[in-house]
């Protein structure tokens, strides 16, 4: 595969000595990572990271951590945003969590319109923003429907339009195709794409253990695991075992990538490492 032509910019978000500790159990360690600003010459381009690892590794705790849910008294190290390296705070990064609820009352439009309120937006340009955003993901003929009105799709889209009409340059989502089918995972992954595409400062980080999904979103992956003691036994506290960088392989930003040879090796290498018993991933 061919790598498109790339550099990397100033850090967008900075994780430093993360830790994580929840009542006596420790469930994040040392983590220390940062997202850099992607530039491309040729397209406009923002950043995919998808963090990867078995369920109860401690992926939705590290999602809580970064969108900064978490009791601080339970963190130790740093999660900074930006350049001017500013302490992560409730509302700057959008969140949609994978049960993402929409108020049953409200229409699709009362739902972005209340979103771009709350982000600081007149009622006006609430409206505008949120009439362009659903023109944009093909969801703007059902503006005036109610969520039980929705596909379990249309929904997630909406969810995803609510959080960009309030929140700054970020999106996280967890285990956003859990439960669909194979069109409905590809839709969600063209409608992720789109949204990477609106700026180059746009950063969606999405916490899954769906390793074809991961591979056909993302630019980098962060594989989350364990590591063991010289007997082998698991070190409490799961940190960034290995980064992927699929920019350098030259699979990312390839539509159709899930189709080729190369894309299934890098699936069949990630699984074998899941499947280590001995490994730091299990």
């Amino acid at each position: 595969m061919s790598i498109k032509p790339h550099i990397f910019k100033e850090a967008i978000l900075t994780i430093e000595n993360l830790s994580l500790k929840l009542g006596d159990a420790l469930i994040l360690r040392d983590i220390n990572i940062e997202i850099l600003n992607v530039v491309r010459s040729d397209a406009v381009q923002g950043q995919v990271v998808v963090v990867l690892g078995r369920s109860g590794i401690g992926k939705t705790q590290l999602f809580k951590t970064i969108a900064g849910l978490q009791d601080p008294k339970s963190i130790t190290g740093k999660i900074l945003m930006g350049a001017e390296k500013k302490l992560v705070e409730v509302g700057r990064i959008g969140v949609v969590a994978q049960n993402y609820y929409i108020t049953p009352r409200l229409t699709v439009m009362d739902t972005v319109v209340r979103a771009g309120r709350q982000g600081g937006l007149s009622r006006k340009e609430a409206k505008e923003k949120g009439l362009t955003l659903l023109e944009k993901f093909s969801i703007a003929d059902k503006r005036n429907f109610y969520p039980a009105q929705l596909s379990g799709g249309q929904r997630q889209r909406v969810a995803i339009i609510e959080q960009l009409m309030c929140s700054e340059d970020f999106l996280l989502m967890d285990e956003p195709f859990s439960g669909l089918d194979y069109l409905s995972k590809q839709k969600t992954c063209e409608t992720i794409s789109k949204v990477a595409s609106e700026n180059e400062k746009n950063t969606i980080i999405i916490i899954t253990h769906d390793i074809e999904a991961a591979v056909e979103v993302a630019d980098t992956i962060w594989m989350l695991g364990r590591d063991r003691d010289e007997k082998g036994n698991i070190i409490p506290g799961a940190r960034v075992i290995e980064k992927v960088d699929l920019m350098e392989m030259g699979l990312a930003w390839t539509p159709g990538i899930q189709f080729t040879r190369e894309f299934g090796k890098l699936v069949s290498e990630l699984k074998a490492k899941f499947s280590d018993h001995n490994g730091p991933y299990v």
